[in-house]
């Protein structure tokens, strides 16, 4: 009787369970940005290996020829000449990739090969910093170990994230299969919402729920009724952990989601008082 009521009622549905990556709905359906295989990536690292490579070379034998030319009677200068060749070259292996990544959104020759692109792990745009963390491990775990601990990493993630992006917080996701686009969004609590939303305490919550509590608000190409019944489900999972208050089983689940979603996003707004805002991969 009670598996009944709750078919026939759109705005609950079961409970949902946990993995490792967040919330999954009752039909194991995980709601988040799609992911690069293993294998994308090592191709989209090969073309950057390739550029990379070059670069360096250029810069050694250019470098070195001038040494040898402007400090060839001085044998003590050679050497300091040399140790700057050494470490511009050393800085090479984390500018220029931090630097591509940084000025074209996360992206790069090869990952415009592979049709690839880093975001944060939020689906925001990368920074500077987060280019120049993935750039600094990556010296580490792609060229040191010749990409076997980077390949070992993003087996054992459930993202497909090497050390770089643990560490930085990002994901390297695929535009070929999303043909999506990031744009911000701003959740504030539907109509009759607000008071509720202002007495949640979602302290509890990790970005990991607030992804897919984001994604099935967003979630488009389904019809209403199939759209409350899956936001009913994630708001069933989530409640005992924001509210001591009984399930609003009166409002619609997709506002209930949405003022919980507000209330997340208000809770983790900027620290200078600025409006909280947030970034999705969402369909064109």
């Amino acid at each position: 009787m009670g598996d009944q009521a709750t078919a026939r009622n759109p705005g609950v549905g079961a409970g949902a369970a946990r993995s490792t990556r967040g919330l999954v709905t009752g039909e194991a359906v995980e709601l988040e940005i799609p992911t690069a295989t293993v294998g994308l990536r090592g191709l989209a690292y090969l073309v950057d290996l390739v550029v990379l490579a070059i670069l360096v070379i250029a810069v050694i034998w250019g470098g070195f020829a001038l040494v040898a030319t402007v400090f060839s009677n001085d044998v003590g200068a050679a050497d300091a000449g040399a140790w700057v060749v050494i470490t511009l070259v050393g800085a090479m292996l984390i500018v220029v990739p931090a630097g591509i990544e940084w000025l074209t959104h996360g992206r790069s020759l090869g990952k415009v090969v592979a049709k690839l692109r880093v975001v944060t792990v939020s689906a925001a745009p990368i920074s500077l910093r987060h280019a120049l963390v993935r750039a600094t491990v990556g010296v580490f775990e792609l060229i040191l170990t010749g990409g076997i601990v980077a390949f070992l990493a993003a087996l054992a993630s459930p993202r497909g994230q090497r050390l770089g992006d643990l560490v930085a917080g990002t994901l390297v996701v695929r535009e070929s299969v999303t043909r999506a686009d990031i744009s911000p969004v701003r959740f504030t609590p539907p109509s009759g919402t607000a008071s509720l939303a202002a007495r949640l305490d979602v302290t509890a919550l990790d970005d990991g729920d607030y992804r897919v509590i984001r994604s099935t608000v967003l979630r488009s190409g389904l019809d209403p009724e199939r759209h409350a019944h899956l936001c009913g489900v994630v708001v069933r999972s989530v409640w005992p952990r924001i509210s001591d208050l009984p399930l609003p089983t009166a409002m619609p689940a997709p506002d209930v989601l949405t003022a919980i979603a507000a209330a997340y996003q208000d809770q983790h707004a900027p620290a200078d008082g600025s409006r909280a805002t947030d970034w999705v991969w969402s369909h064109r």
